[in-house]
């Protein structure tokens, strides 16, 4: 049998459970570029001890200090996988947050669950309850109460996203998360550590009864930006944890389907024509042979089809990936006039540097195709 290792360790990465799924060194191998991803956030987050007794003596003198008391939480959070006594220190911050102050990002981020039942839990659990129960809550705090609860209560979590996306209903945010949330449950995600990404998968929870009732919800959803919302999610930290457990092929396919349904319920919305097109190129970049030459044909189709349908989504496309699709189509015309808007736009975008480098180097790709060079 061949080496494995175990990224579900309940002490480290912040487990939801103590379930572990331990990964053969063969399937890391194989997806060497997501474990790569993966390892070096872990070890990024491996670094030095931070001056904990320093901060916490700061935060004595000014106790209203969030930025103070948010560093503590993250660095309690890392800590806690050797030391109990940081967790314990941890969910004292967490509390006195839920209580004072819901509403801040940090209460948005893996480090603030508690992801075993006991005393901590059920207090801050109490506390969540008093705010989403509060005449007037925002959906930022429902949001924050739904990360709370993702590891040991989801349905939970589905409830208040939804209430979230009600109060606030062209807030994209809400719907992001909720999209999350179901992909975490499809995939079987356990844990996240604090850089956001799965550490620990229990695939049990990919055949489970909810599985399939989320599954068929979403397909029998007309709501078009819930099920982008999913399949986005799939293919990011979700495609992360289908790796872990060999299942990527099978959950890139519940993407594609997702992706269509939702093209169905809007054929001519020019949007969900560039996901597909962009859910084709990635799954490219990964392919090789036939397989690439077909899913670089599909995507350049899409991205036709969303340009034939309104010309100004083609400016929307991610130019990056528009031209570099375009140029294996041999579209040379489309490629180089994409790159060439890109440069004009390019006091418009915030990574100039890269975008000037990917925008030429297309162009340079573009000659040589042509014989120019």
């Amino acid at each position: 049998m061949g080496k494995t290792s175990c990224f579900n360790d309940p002490n480290r990465g912040g487990s939801f459970s103590a379930r572990a799924t331990c990964v053969p060194c063969s399937t890391r191998a194989k997806y060497g570029l997501l474990y790569a991803l993966l390892l070096s956030t872990v070890l990024l987050a491996q670094r030095s001890a931070a001056p904990v007794s320093q901060w916490e003596a700061q935060l004595a003198k000014q106790p209203d200090n969030i930025d103070l008391r948010s560093n503590l939480i993250r660095e309690y959070f890392r800590l806690s996988r050797q030391d109990p006594g940081a967790e314990q220190a941890r969910v004292v911050h967490v509390l006195w947050m839920v209580t004072h102050r819901p509403e801040a990002s940090v209460m948005g981020e893996p480090t603030v669950t508690v992801s075993r039942p006991g005393e901590g839990y059920d207090a801050v659990e109490k506390a969540w309850l008093v705010q989403v129960n509060k005449p007037g809550v925002t959906p930022q705090v429902l949001a924050n109460a739904a990360n709370f609860f993702r590891p040991l209560d989801l349905a939970r979590s589905f409830e208040l996203l939804a209430k979230a996306r009600e109060l606030e209903p062209k807030n994209q945010m809400w719907t992001v998360m909720l999209g999350e949330m179901y992909a975490f449950q499809i995939v079987g995600i356990t844990a996240l550590n604090q850089n956001g990404l799965p550490v620990g998968v229990d695939p049990s929870k990919t055949d489970s009864r909810l599985t399939e009732r989320i599954k068929a919800e979403l397909f029998a959803s007309k709501d078009a930006e819930l099920v982008v919302a999913v399949a986005s999610a799939l293919q990011v930290r979700g495609a992360i944890a289908a790796s872990m457990t060999g299942r990527q092929a099978e959950i890139a396919a519940l993407a594609e389907e997702l992706l269509k349904r939702a093209q169905s319920l809007d054929p001519r919305n020019p949007r969900w024509h560039g996901v597909l097109a962009q859910f084709y190129a990635q799954q490219a970049e990964y392919a090789t042979g036939e397989r690439r030459t077909t899913y670089v044909r599909k995507a350049m189709a899409e991205f036709t089809a969303g340009a034939a349908i309104d010309p100004a989504a083609a400016t929307a496309f991610p130019p990056s990936r528009y031209t570099r699709i375009a140029v294996e189509a041999g579209e040379l015309d489309k490629a180089q006039a994409s790159a060439e808007r890109c440069l004009a736009q390019i006091a418009t975008l915030q990574f100039k540097d890269a975008a000037i480098h990917d925008c030429n180097l297309i162009l340079g790709r573009v000659a040589l195709r042509r014989g120019d060079l």
